[in-house]
């Protein structure tokens, strides 16, 4: 009894994590090279602080928050990437999006900062920098397990820009390593 009960929970565990996963992000090609992986992003939610002000809470439903001190709140989607060994690269290959002008996201003070927040801190003029972000997180059985983070809502000088949609491509380089060549390759050291 116990063990079917375990199935039900373990099927009912995946569907949920396949329904709420699944929402932002499909794979759309994988080979031993590279990966393409498509984003999508529903409108983001954007509550002002007050009416007079054109500084907001930006949320997306299913999305954390970044939380980073004294950097602009914003919606953030991370997941993590198994790769090869050998050297990693991206690039964004397709994106659309919508400019939002005048508005801007709060910056956040965790509550155990001294420093008194404010509506009219300074803003950096773009953040992120890059709304696509691939940063080694461990290794496992000779697989690098990469944390990748995408900001579907960047801060510019002009206001939000909300990318609706992302498609980016991850290449994978220097696959055969030393101890990992065929044994019917000639080795030429």
């Amino acid at each position: 009894m116990r063990f079917f009960i375990f199935l039900i929970f373990i099927a009912v565990f995946g569907l949920f994590h396949s329904v709420t996963a699944s929402t932002f992000y499909q794979v759309e090609q994988q080979d031993h090279q590279s990966i393409t992986i498509n984003f999508t992003f529903p409108k983001p939610d954007i509550s002002p602080v007050d009416k007079n002000s054109s500084t907001a809470l930006i949320t997306i439903p299913g999305l954390i928050l970044n939380y980073r001190e004294a950097e602009p709140l914003l919606p953030i989607y991370t997941t993590a990437v198994v790769v090869p060994p050998g050297q990693i690269s991206w690039k964004i290959i397709h994106s659309e999006k919508q400019s939002l002008h005048n508005v801007y996201p709060i910056i956040y003070y965790s509550p155990d900062n001294q420093q008194t927040p404010s509506l009219t801190s300074p803003l950096p003029p773009v953040y992120p920098q890059s709304i696509v972000q691939l940063q080694e997180a461990g290794i496992f059985r000779d697989y690098r397990i990469m944390g990748l983070s995408v900001y579907p809502v960047q801060l510019t000088p002009q206001g939000l820009l909300c990318y609706e949609s992302i498609k980016i491509k991850i290449f994978f380089r220097n696959l055969l390593t030393h101890s990992r060549r065929p044994s019917h390759q000639r080795n030429p050291d």
